[in-house]
């Protein structure tokens, strides 16, 4: 019986290392982008696009409020760039005296099993662009 259950526990050890070997989900992060919608409120048509590679946001345009607002150096320098491969936008109808008309452009990198971090660039109908720091969950 001894010998039947160190039999059972080395199977069972096995099975469990064998999980352990499984592949693992990576990142396919965005080279290109673009997303855009028709609008929400008062925020007209919202388009945002660009362009990144493994170390650098290269570009980041920011169509809205009858507006083009082209991310500088600076500002594309504080994005995460290379690990995001998911965007979302969203609209606040704001009060003029903190900033107005915002649309917020979420980048975030993750997998099937959940968000890992995001970051966040604001544009506001004066067309200031104010980038958060990333923020892991």
């Amino acid at each position: 019986m001894k010998i039947v259950a160190q039999i059972v526990f080395a199977l069972l050890t096995l099975s469990m290392s064998t999980f352990a070997l499984a592949s693992k989900e990576g990142v396919l992060s965005l080279g290109s982008f673009q997303v855009s919608s028709a609008s929400i409120g008062n925020s007209g048509p919202v388009t945002v696009s660009g362009e990144q590679n493994a170390q650098h946001l290269l570009s980041m345009n920011v169509s809205v409020f009858g507006r083009r607002v082209s991310l500088n150096q600076d500002q594309l320098a504080e994005l995460r760039a290379g690990l995001f491969n998911g965007i979302q936008i969203s609209y606040e109808s704001g009060w003029k005296e903190v900033g107005g008309r915002t649309v917020y452009i979420v980048f975030s990198m993750g997998f099937t099993s959940g968000v890992q971090s995001t970051q966040i660039v604001s544009v506001n109908e004066q067309g200031i662009v104010k980038v958060s720091p990333a923020v892991s969950n």
